[in-house]
């Protein structure tokens, strides 16, 4: 079985067509590569157009929380060592340099780390690009937590006590966490969100229902698509009789800030 999923991957690799497809020509030439490249060429088998696997990285560490998008040809690579290897320099080389941290982002991140990127591509043979990047940092009044969900989806927030007196528990701060990446609020709250985007909302759901509601009911659907993109106005994912911000204020959480990243395909790590 071991054999015959290497047998694939070589095919896939060699091909950039899907999994499946690589399946399906191999079990037609009795899993010879061989033969299959050659009934590939006879066919002429489509390649899929810029195949690329998106994955998402998280970590915390002292009083540093970032997030990242990782871009690779194939999703072979993920669990590779050297992959694993060139990933972790990246991430520790950002933690440790305070001022390599304030002046990164998205746009020159791969500029940065060009060497490195450079001798992990000539390495497994493969384009690797870093798509996103977002840090937060705490102070000492302040917490910091990241999530990842199966590299698929991942979250960080910065988050600050209401009430000096009392602490804020972790887990309470882990369950802000995973309603954001399970429920991926774009904003805060109502204040947060621009204008413009308010009015394309509206222009949206005007348009949609221009003969078929009268002007109260649009603007109750309105009201209601704005309060679903903002984390407040949310029914908190752990108690469906409660809103997000009737949680944080219960648990003395304000939330400065947060990141969501997600990846457009699904990778199992």
């Amino acid at each position: 079985m071991k054999k015959r999923l290497e047998i694939i991957k070589k095919l896939r690799k060699i091909t950039k067509i899907s999994i499946l497809k690589c399946k399906q020509i191999l079990e037609k030439n009795n899993f010879n590569i061989y033969q299959s490249l050659k009934y590939f060429k006879k066919k002429k088998i489509k390649k899929k157009n810029k195949s690329f696997y998106e994955f998402i990285v998280t970590k915390t560490k002292k009083n540093i929380s970032l997030i990242i998008k990782l871009e690779s040809e194939t999703d072979f690579i993920i669990k590779n060592l050297e992959f694993k290897k060139f990933k972790d320099k990246i991430i520790k080389n950002i933690i440790k340099n305070n001022n390599l941290i304030k002046n990164i982002n998205s746009k020159n991140i791969n500029k940065i780390f060009i060497k490195d990127i450079n001798i992990i591509t000539n390495k497994l043979n493969e384009n690797i690009k870093i798509k996103k990047f977002r840090y937060l940092k705490s102070n000492k009044k302040q917490y910091i937590y990241d999530y990842n969900h199966n590299n698929k989806i991942g979250a960080i927030i910065l988050v600050k006590k209401i009430n000096k007196n009392n602490k804020i528990k972790t887990n309470k701060i882990k369950k802000i966490t995973l309603h954001i990446v399970a429920m991926q609020p774009k904003y805060l709250n109502i204040k947060s969100i621009p204008h413009k985007y308010i009015k394309k909302i509206k222009n949206k759901i005007n348009i949609k229902y221009k003969n078929n509601k009268n002007k109260n009911d649009l603007n109750k659907i309105i009201n209601k698509k704005i309060k679903q993109i903002c984390l407040k106005e949310q029914i908190f994912l752990f108690n469906k009789n409660i809103k997000t911000k009737k949680y944080l204020k219960k648990n003395n959480i304000k939330i400065i800030k947060y990141y969501i990243i997600k990846s457009k395909n699904t990778i199992n790590i």
